[in-house]
């Protein structure tokens, strides 16, 4: 392929923890009520469980990831980024998750706390399925999978591991088909960026029209 691919959807990247998270996690320390008519169960909404005691060392792990994200993948200049908030997932055979999107954040993630062999991937998509009708289909013509033209690309749910991503992007998972459980961590991430440099500034075109600062909450 000699072609320049412009414009694609999104970066998503999964990171590999050295550190098995997973066996210090403690399920008792957090509650979880059923979600929906899903099979699913979550944490307390507005609750962010990464501030727990407990997940000092995972939190800490997940900032120098983000660090990485925002620095060598999106190449972006900041001042900070935090938490906004985080929850557990805990799905039962048949618990699944319908397309959506994070909204009020810029970057979010998973760590897949408990997964095994045969729980479904994650699948980000390129539009909602009820916005890719009508148009010129084309997705039986490709040869090959390529993510410039691809609907949906799959990422595999593996314990302690984390999947990053810019938090517009469109994602889901199928229904689980076997009896273990997967719990999964996900959080949201809010980023102050650095002011305008004085080239910034003397440059019309690069100066910002307008900053917002983000404020942490310690809840």
């Amino acid at each position: 392929m000699s072609g320049v691919p412009i414009f694609p959807t999104g970066i998503v990247k999964t990171y590999n923890s050295s550190t098995k998270f997973s066996e210090e996690f403690e399920p008792k320390n957090f509650s979880v009520k059923k979600y929906g008519g899903s099979n699913k169960w979550r944490s307390e909404k507005f609750n962010n469980v990464m501030l727990h005691k407990s997940l000092n060392g995972l939190h800490e792990w997940v900032k120098t990831c983000i660090d990485d994200y925002l620095t060598n993948e999106l190449c972006m200049k900041y001042d900070e980024h935090f938490i906004s908030e985080s929850w557990l997932n805990v799905n039962l055979k048949g618990g699944s998750q319908p397309v959506h999107s994070h909204p009020n954040s810029i970057i979010s993630g998973t760590y897949y706390v408990k997964a095994d062999e045969g729980h479904p991937p994650l699948e980000f998509h390129r539009t909602r399925p009820s916005d890719t009708h009508p148009f010129i289909s084309l997705s039986e013509q490709y040869t090959g999978q390529h993510p410039n033209t691809a609907t949906s690309i799959a990422f595999p749910a593996l314990q302690d591991t984390m999947i990053v991503w810019q938090s517009p992007l469109y994602h889901a998972h199928g229904p689980i088909q076997i009896d273990e459980q997967r719990i999964s961590l996900s959080w949201n991430a809010l980023v102050n960026f650095a002011p305008p440099s004085e080239k910034d500034l003397e440059d019309f075109y690069r100066s910002y029209t307008y900053r917002i600062k983000f404020v942490k909450e310690d809840t």
